[in-house]
This record gives C-alpha cells, structure tokens and sequence, in this order.
C-alpha cells in the first residue's frame, strides 16, 4: 500500500488530501532579479565577502515600483540575510553608514518607508 499523503482527523480518522502548494505569482520574476542582483555583485556578500547565496530587498517587495529594479536589492550570504533580517534597525543602520543615500532613494522612488 502507498504511503498516505495529507492530514490526519482526529475526530473521524480519515486523511483529508494534502493541498498543492499554490504557486507564486510573480516567482520567475523574483527569481530573476535575485540572480541579477547576486551576479551583479558578484555573487559575494555586500556585509561580508562572503559568497552570496541571497538577494536582499532594501525596500520591501510590496512595492510595484521597485520590486524588481536591480537597485533595490543587496547580495547576502545566508548568514547575513538571517541577521539583517532578525534586526531590522541594524539593517537600516548599516544601509546608510556604508550605502548612504541608497534606501532613502529607493524609499522615494517607492513611495515607501524605509524598512
């Protein structure tokens, strides 16, 4: 017998089928722009030097506007993306110490707050 795929009930016991995971609208176009981003910075992590594995938004992707511009974005390795991501005001510190204008520049071309 194959193995049964979905959730369990645990009121009547029968297994509900496991859903598809919905695809993402706009993946190809994400995922186009992170390899743009990581290619134009050579693949080495812009906090670090380390090799990139990640491309970071400064300005949120909710933004039509800079979603997908080049400029908006960031090589990270894992370690970094994870950090900057758990410490939002660090982000936005380090941003304009060693980027200085760039999120305010992409925040206006946004609409946007910085994040």
């Amino acid at each position: 017998m194959g193995r049964l795929r979905g959730k369990l009930c645990v009121r009547c016991g029968t297994v509900t089928r496991a859903s598809k995971p919905k695809p993402r609208k706009h993946a190809a176009a994400d995922r186009k722009w992170s390899k743009a981003v990581r290619e134009r910075d050579g693949h080495t992590c812009q906090r670090c030097s380390r090799p990139a594995g990640e491309s970071a938004h400064i300005i949120r992707r909710g933004y039509k506007a800079t979603r997908l511009n080049p400029d908006n974005g960031l090589a990270l390795c894992h370690a970094c993306a994870d950090y900057l991501t758990r410490h939002p005001n660090e982000w936005r510190e380090w941003l304009e110490k060693y980027m200085p204008g760039l999120a305010a520049e992409m925040a206006a071309l946004a609409g946007a707050p910085i994040k």
